[in-house]
């Protein structure tokens, strides 16, 4: 079985900026993604964070659009929409319900998510 994670929108828009300190290793990981190593699993405001992130650092609009088309278009990339009723059923409420940061238990046994930071440790 393929590992799921959950990656914090800075790594991924880490990714598309030459500046970034950690920009290798950023780009390893999403390559990892890419390739099938690992699925990611992202709330939808994920998605929203890093397409306004790339527009206010870059100042465009249309690279904006462009990396949410391509971020949409990585089939290893699975963005959920993360309700209040799905949250409740995943345990976790506030912040947490936006950035799914806490799993019941029964739902880690279905569908285990790694978090980020666990495979992120040894780059920090």
């Amino acid at each position: 079985m393929v590992e799921q994670i959950v990656i914090d929108n800075c790594v991924i828009v880490a990714t598309l900026l030459d500046k970034e300190k950690k920009l290798i290793e950023c780009r390893n990981l999403l390559e990892k993604v890419k390739t099938g190593e690992y699925i990611a699993v992202e709330p939808y405001i994920v998605l929203v964070e890093i397409v306004a992130a790339i527009k206010r650092r870059a100042g465009s609009s249309y690279l904006a659009d462009r990396v949410k088309q391509d971020l949409c278009d990585i089939n290893t990339i699975v963005f959920l929409d993360i309700t209040s009723t799905r949250a409740r059923e995943m345990g976790v409420g506030g912040a947490g319900a936006v950035h799914g940061k806490r799993q019941s238990k029964d739902i880690r046994k279905i569908n285990p998510i790694k978090p980020i930071w666990k495979i992120w440790e040894n780059l920090l």
